[in-house]
């Protein structure tokens, strides 16, 4: 299982499996304390400070959320050669750094130590740039790990299977399920911007985010369907998002809206139950813009 900004959040709740944790992911996206992420004043964009929010409420939040019984599932698993990986964007290097949550529990013998490594591993994947500060781990500028890649798995998910069919080659086909759970929507959206560098700059930003978004998952059926095709893994891709109808809208100046909070996570648990809004390849362009007629060098032909 992997995750990055708030899919490392979800991730090790979704690790354990059990109704109780899954209850604790839902009352933590449903009951998001207003203070988890406060912005700092009307001068908040001076460019000496460490970031726009304050977020001594998320600091306070994981404490709260992650505890001994989410440590004790992560080592269980490393146990079982199971992996639960969380990713964040070195920035000092330049690189994005997997961070395996079982095997970080486990090599830490001391309860309390084990978790402050775990909560601070989980707090640089979900430090998103400017917003939140940056967190320092092992000496290196953390931040969210959307910055270098959404979506990554380990190869050596691969190379296990190919030891286990070549120890027994008339074992059946072992299956890797890529199931992804998009926190959006996959397109842009159609918005007029206006003749601003701000809004220039907030639009070509969350251009490409979408964009990225959807060449990732792209990128990742082709990678399913190719190793579907060579062996030797039964490969099953699948991702849910946001629809493109579900309107998004908050109060302005808080990050965290909760009566929105409440609707996304009620939609997730709707859609995730329903087989149907799984889907098995990415979105075509025309999807993207509902309604509206591309022009021929955008459409597909």
């Amino acid at each position: 299982m992997t995750g990055v900004s708030t899919g490392s959040l979800i991730a090790p709740f979704a690790f354990a499996g059990s109704d109780q944790e899954i209850q604790h992911a839902e009352n933590l996206y449903k009951e998001v304390p207003e203070d988890l992420a406060v912005l700092r004043g009307i001068l908040f964009f001076l460019p000496w400070r460490k970031s726009f929010f304050d977020t001594e409420g998320l600091d306070r939040t994981l404490h709260a959320e992650i505890g001994t019984e989410e440590l004790s599932g992560m080592r269980e698993g490393f146990a079982q050669h199971r992996m639960l990986l969380v990713g964040s964007t070195d920035l000092d290097l330049g690189v994005m750094h997997m961070w395996e949550l079982g095997r970080e529990a486990t090599q830490i013998q001391d309860d309390e130590q084990a978790l402050t490594r775990i909560r601070l591993l989980l707090k640089a994947s979900t430090a998103i740039p400017a917003a939140f500060p940056p967190v320092e781990v092992d000496g290196h500028l953390n931040v969210d790990g959307g910055v270098a890649g959404t979506l990554f798995m380990d190869m050596e998910v691969i190379e296990a299977a190919r030891r286990a069919i070549a120890a027994d080659p008339a074992h059946p086909r072992p299956r890797l399920r890529l199931w992804v759970i998009v926190n959006g929507k996959i397109g842009a959206g159609i918005h007029g911007t206006q003749w601003t560098w701000p809004a220039v700059a907030e639009r070509s930003s969350k251009t490409t985010m979408h964009f990225g978004m959807a060449t990732e998952l792209r990128r990742l059926a082709l990678f399913a369907r190719w190793l579907d095709a060579i062996g030797p893994l039964d490969v099953e891709f699948r991702y849910v998002a946001i629809p493109e109808s579900f309107e998004i809208t908050g109060t302005p100046g808080h990050l965290f809206d909760h009566q929105l909070m409440i609707r996304l996570a009620d939609l997730g648990e709707k859609m995730g139950r329903d087989s149907g809004s799984w889907r098995s390849s990415p979105p075509r362009p025309e999807e993207l813009t509902p309604g509206i007629d591309l022009p021929p060098e955008v459409a597909p032909r």
